[in-house]
């Protein structure tokens, strides 16, 4: 094999100047071009972890929405409850004054009528003596007669 000196030494200045305009012209803008999809994928990684941060605090805010939700309803259910034991109270408070007032109403009523009764009795057997008494003085007094007239008078008192 036989080398030709000549023919390596353009070969390697042919390579340097190739190398040279792949360098200037190929390997900057190659580099360029690498270096910006590296950066576009860096910017793109941290993009989604900021996403991903908004998602968590974003989940965060969810969970304390609910718990706050959940805690107001049970307050609410608890507040209506305890109005409804309020309301239950009155009712059950105006139903007594009201049996109470109707239960001393009804007594008042049934005395007034039992001194009624007891007054209207007082007339009739004051009336029945005085009748008594006429038929007594109207007959002749005999003693008889008189136990019948009072024996009828105490018959007419027992039935009235």
């Amino acid at each position: 094999m036989h080398l030709d000196f000549a023919q390596v030494i353009t070969q390697i200045f042919a390579f340097l100047i190739v190398f040279y305009v792949m360098k200037k012209y190929g390997w900057a803008p190659l580099l360029d071009v690498l270096n910006e999809r590296k950066e576009s994928i860096r910017e793109q990684f941290e993009e989604i972890e900021r996403q991903k941060a908004n998602v968590v605090a974003m989940q965060q805010e969810y969970k304390q929405k609910l718990a706050t939700i959940d805690a107001e309803g049970r307050a609410k259910i608890q507040e209506i409850v305890k109005e409804g034991r309020r309301i239950s109270q009155e009712i059950q408070d105006t139903a007594k004054r009201e049996a109470t007032r109707i239960l001393h109403k009804t007594k008042e009523d049934a005395e007034r009528e039992v001194r009624e009764a007891k007054s209207k009795l007082k007339n009739e057997m004051v009336t029945i003596g005085v009748k008594v008494a006429e038929k007594i003085l109207e007959e002749k007094i005999d003693v008889k007669k008189n136990e019948a007239l009072l024996s009828e008078f105490v018959k007419n008192v027992e039935f009235s």
